[in-house]
């Protein structure tokens, strides 16, 4: 009698879910989309935001001396053979455009890293920290490039999610215009470095 009891709530219930196996996949879809759905929501929101936090670039060396030029971020970039291969994968596989962009992103945070002495620079988290501290670059940058990051690393982890193109397009914009600007405040360094 004990083992009729003991077995019967599993019973029941693989019985239960064999009998409503179609309706559980239809409502587990469901709520997938619902979450895909929120987090494209969330995306947008975030990129909106981040189109009126544009950080202000100053050029400002690790020594804190001004430099006469000023670079604010790049709101063009001069297309190049990489910038241009980022944008057509985005029309074919927009997750792979986010990666590349945020390679592109991390390359340049490297470089500028080496001209500026950073030590720890192959942490691009922790580079963009000690840049920020010691003024090389504004803290609205480390606060737009952790932004950009966290959704970075949402899409990511969410495998079966598909960035709509239009969203994808505003972030492999937004970080190849900060990669770009990176770039030219690099070679600000670099040149005062030399002299």
């Amino acid at each position: 009698m004990e083992v009729i009891v003991a077995l019967a709530w599993p019973i029941t219930i693989m019985v239960i879910v064999l009998l409503f196996r179609s309706d559980l996949k239809n409502l587990l879809g469901r709520i997938s989309t619902l979450k895909y759905k929120e987090f494209e929501a969330q995306f947008r929101e975030t990129m909106e935001e981040l189109k009126f936090y544009k950080p202000s670039m100053k050029s400002i060396d690790a020594e804190g001396i001004e430099s006469t030029e000023k670079i604010g971020l790049s709101t063009t970039i001069v297309p190049n053979q990489k910038t241009e291969m980022i944008r057509r994968l985005a029309e074919n596989s927009p997750r792979s455009a986010i990666f590349e962009s945020w390679l592109e992103l991390e390359k340049s945070i490297i470089e500028i890293s080496k001209n500026t002495n950073i030590i720890n620079y192959r942490d691009t988290r922790e580079a963009v920290r000690s840049l920020v501290s010691n003024g090389s670059l504004p803290a609205e940058f480390g606060l737009t490039f952790n932004e950009l990051r966290n959704l970075r690393n949402k899409v990511v982890h969410f495998s079966d999610y598909e960035p709509s193109k239009d969203v994808v397009y505003e972030f492999i914009n937004y970080v190849l215009e900060m990669a770009d600007t990176l770039n030219k405040l690099s070679l600000l360094y670099a040149k005062h470095k030399q002299e």
